[in-house]
């Protein structure tokens, strides 16, 4: 978060970061909540999946069992999201480890069409594709953002036509 890669770095739960980004002409305030991928703690992570606009699920491409767990966490996110449609994420971190990958460009694919979301791959150690996964995941928060609102004037409009339907009659 703060372009300085950490060697020593120990995610605990709830870490939470804040990073000010610009959006075109505007800023925008990402508050980054890394939950170090424990499922155990599953409480936590419910309310913050609940709250949550974006998700951004990491998995190291040297690790199969990572990938796997990634593949959890998705799970979980859509069951505690109540919806298969939410802004989300895939990043195949340490990109820079390539003589120790694991998880294959055909796994990577296959990760796409299994669960119909972007997969990049990052390096957090070299920076590569960092402002690209941030700013990838604000414009899908703001693409469903704008479908959710569409849906809704969809929904208002069908339910002014209904009323409208209906002959009323009042008797007194």
């Amino acid at each position: 978060m703060q372009n300085v890669f950490d060697e020593n770095y120990n995610p605990t739960i709830d870490d939470l970061h804040r990073k000010q980004i610009m959006k075109g002409e505007q800023q925008a305030l990402l508050e980054i909540r890394d939950t170090a991928g424990q499922e155990e703690f599953r409480n936590t992570l419910d309310r913050h999946l609940r709250e949550t606009k974006g998700i951004i699920i990491v998995f190291s491409i040297d690790s199969k069992k990572s990938l796997q767990r990634a593949k959890k966490l998705w799970n979980l996110s859509s069951e505690t999201k109540e919806t298969k449609k939410f802004p989300v994420i895939f990043v195949g971190n340490k990109s820079d480890l390539e003589e120790l990958r694991a998880v294959t460009e055909e796994d990577e694919k296959q990760l796409n069409e299994e669960f119909g979301v972007p997969v990049i791959e990052s390096s957090a150690k070299t920076g590569k594709n960092i402002k690209r996964l941030f700013d990838q995941i604000i414009n899908l928060i703001d693409q469903i953002d704008e479908e959710k609102k569409e849906e809704k004037k969809e929904e208002k409009t069908e339910e002014k036509e209904e009323k409208e339907k209906k002959k009323k009659c009042l008797i007194f």
